[in-house]
């Protein structure tokens, strides 16, 4: 065998070090790397990807006795077929003889691959117990390792020319990303970010990027705006987009499928389709990798013309036939609610924020007509609506497309780390936030982080600040020329580095205070919020307060503004902070159905670590029905009683209760909670 220095492809790649005993993997897109120890030299060789249940960009194999683990790195053996076995402790597991996956889950995800053998493994956290997370084998062993990148960034960049058929060839490659053409790619990890797309004399597309083949095309009229409208589908189906007279979905299987008919736009017809397909994969890939117990599966599969695992081997366009008989009726009340709707315009120049939008499997619209609004029809529930060029509506989102460069490569800070700033506000904005930061449960045994109240700032101390903050409000004036401050006009263009991942400002009604905030997106910013006029403390303070705890802005405006007008600008999505253990922000939605009984819908959020498709478990009690997807409504079959919801307030969670937010502790008590019941009861005519 000849050792070879570098394997792999633009995607991961594989080196050795330390004279052989180490091997380096590297994601080649996002640039993250870890090492594994053998206990000799190794000598790679490229193998087959094709060798593994599940998908991974490259691999390679080598001879070793015992394979030296990632401390840090999640560990789970899976048997031949890909069951899972069990999560390697500190207490050592033997294995007899037979083939394993043994999966790693730091950046890049590998497979450790080991055929025929049998062997011993332990993994302690965080080096306790004395000893070194390691797999050993029982004799000298061939073992294959694949590694998958999770493909954070784009791979290659297509350059399209202003031809509607040039742009329908490009789309054509944005499902390039995804890993596996199975229900698996309901998984956000499988789908990848899509290849960027920028403006040129002429259309290129690099030889690095391959069409899918999946059967799958649709067929579109020839124009951006219906080009755009499609390409969520076209990105998750993997499909072909070519022009044609009608907008239609037709697979190799000789099925047609109309996409705009009559009483439904297109817009419709696709996001429908696209809810579709993620909520039924997603119970269709019980049958594959993970088959823990699901909530949706319980209440959706007894309604399905099909058993769901029986369709998981089937293809693309096998499965689309199935799901496309099942009325759309039985599935809305667990399709989860979307991160984002982005309304583009007609036009070249939007083509490039496509695929950072699809990487979180975003909806497209278009808007049309004078008033710029979105093509008409019903839209599914969403947490942000997006608009390109133009002002938003109150309550709504500015798209800017340097919010999704700033955010790449970008780690979050943990809760502890956070450094939050407060200008031209009052001790209450303060006391508010902390009030909010003690109530809800975000891992706060961590510490306060950092908080800062001034009340007008010198132009050094406001750009020092914006330059090491997570979220910063400033209260003062903000003009055409920039932040007034107490020094002078800190201008727009001497801003520098913009660091903040969430910037709040007073900036006055309409598009002024937008331009502003868009200017701070483009000097660094994640996302920024724009109150319209004054602002209360109060508000200021539960804002940042549902920031800390790890609420996307979206989410922290609307629970914290009450009826202040707002409008947001750059990311809504983005979060300052991320929860320990993976887990997502919460709310108990409480509406009384009696004065002593209120019915209980469980709401969890989207989030970086917890993107559409994802699952998580709820720790609490009242939960029921095991896993749920990420983004869920669940109402809960049990009603609880008005001490009960106190006590749920007391644990951490926040409540709202008939349309009211509670979130500090002592706002919610007993008779808090009746009165609130009364009132609403006598609102609805339910009391008498």
């Amino acid at each position: 065998m000849t050792d070879v220095d570098d394997v792999g492809n633009s995607l991961v790649a594989f080196s050795t070090a330390d004279a052989g005993t180490t091997l380096r993997l590297r994601d080649e897109v996002g640039g993250h790397e870890y090492t594994l120890g053998s206990s000799e030299a190794v000598s790679l060789e490229p193998a087959s990807p094709d060798r593994f249940v599940f998908p991974v960009d490259a691999a390679v194999s080598f001879t070793t006795s015992e394979l030296v683990l990632p401390t840090d790195a999640t560990t789970f053996v899976r048997d031949e077929q890909g069951e899972h076995l069990g999560q390697l402790t500190d207490e050592r597991w033997s294995f007899e003889r037979g083939t394993y996956y043994v999966e790693l889950s730091p950046s890049p995800k590998a497979y450790v691959l080991v055929p025929d053998a049998s062997f011993t493994g332990v993994h302690p956290t965080f080096g306790e117990f004395g000893s070194t997370p390691r797999l050993e084998f029982d004799e000298p062993t061939r073992i294959f390792v694949g590694a998958r990148s999770p493909h954070e960034r784009p791979q290659a960049t297509i350059t399209v020319p202003d031809d509607p058929e040039a742009l329908a060839t490009a789309f054509s490659y944005l499902g390039s990303s995804i890993k596996e053409w199975s229900c698996e790619r309901s998984w956000p990890t499988i789908r990848g970010h899509p290849p960027a797309i920028e403006r040129g004399e002429e259309l290129h597309v690099p030889d690095v990027l391959e069409k899918p083949d999946t059967g799958v095309t649709i067929a579109v009229p020839p124009t951006y705006a219906d080009l755009y409208r499609v390409a969520p589908l076209a990105f998750y189906l993997g499909a072909d987009v070519v022009p044609g007279e009608e907008a239609e979905l037709r697979l190799d299987l000789g099925y047609t499928e109309p996409l705009r008919r009559p009483g439904r736009t297109l817009e419709e017809s696709v996001d429908r389709l696209l809810a579709r397909c993620l909520l039924l994969d997603s119970l269709v890939r019980v049958g594959g990798y993970y088959s823990f117990p699901r909530y949706e599966y319980d209440e959706v599969a007894p309604h399905l013309p099909f058993y769901p695992p029986e369709l998981y081997e089937r293809s693309v366009g096998e499965q689309l036939v199935e799901y496309l008989e099942v009325p759309f009726d039985v599935l809305e009340p667990h399709v989860p609610k979307w991160t984002t709707t982005a309304v583009l315009r007609p036009r070249l120049e939007d083509a490039a924020v496509v695929p950072p939008l699809l990487d979180s499997l975003s909806r497209v619209h278009v808007a049309t007509g004078a008033d710029a609004s979105a093509e008409p029809g019903r839209t599914l529930d969403t947490a942000v609506t997006a608009y390109a060029g133009r002002t938003p509506p109150v309550g709504e989102t500015r798209l800017v497309p340097a919010a999704f460069e700033n955010l790449r490569g970008r780690e979050q800070s943990v809760p502890a780390e956070c450094r939050f700033d407060f200008f031209g506000v009052g001790q209450a904005a303060v006391d508010a936030y902390d009030r909010v930061c003690n109530a809800v449960d975000t891992g706060h045994e961590d510490g306060v982080p950092t908080r800062r109240r001034r009340t007008r700032p010198t132009r050094e101390v406001l750009r020092r600040a914006l330059g090491a903050s997570e979220f910063l409000h400033f209260g003062g004036d903000v003009t055409d020329e920039g932040f007034v401050c107490a020094d002078g006009v800190l201008p727009w263009a001497d801003l520098g580095s913009v660091e903040t991942t969430v910037v709040s400002i007073a900036g006055g009604a309409g598009g002024d205070g937008v331009d502003a905030a868009v200017s701070l997106v483009e000097s660094g910013a994640a996302a920024a919020v724009v109150f319209d006029g004054a602002v209360p403390d109060e508000t200021v303070g539960r804002l940042a307060g549902y920031l800390r705890s790890a609420f996307s802005l979206a989410w922290a405006a609307e629970l914290a503004a009450d009826d202040t007008p707002h409008r947001l600008v750059g990311d809504a999505t983005r979060s300052v902070t991320s929860r320990s253990g993976g887990t997502t922000p919460e709310v108990l939605d409480f509406t009384s159905v009696g004065t002593d009984r209120h019915r209980l819908t469980y709401r969890t959020e989207v989030t970086e670590q917890l993107e559409l498709g994802s699952v998580l478990r709820p720790a609490a009690d009242f939960a029921e029905g095991g896993y749920y997807l990420t983004g869920g409504s669940v109402v809960q079959s049990m009603g609880l009683t008005s001490a009960e919801v106190v006590d749920l307030f007391e644990e951490g969670y926040v409540v709202r209760l008939n349309g009211t937010v509670y979130p500090s502790a002592g706002e919610l008590t007993l008779e808090t909670v009746c009165r609130s019941a009364r009132r609403a009861l006598d609102e609805t005519g339910q009391r008498t």
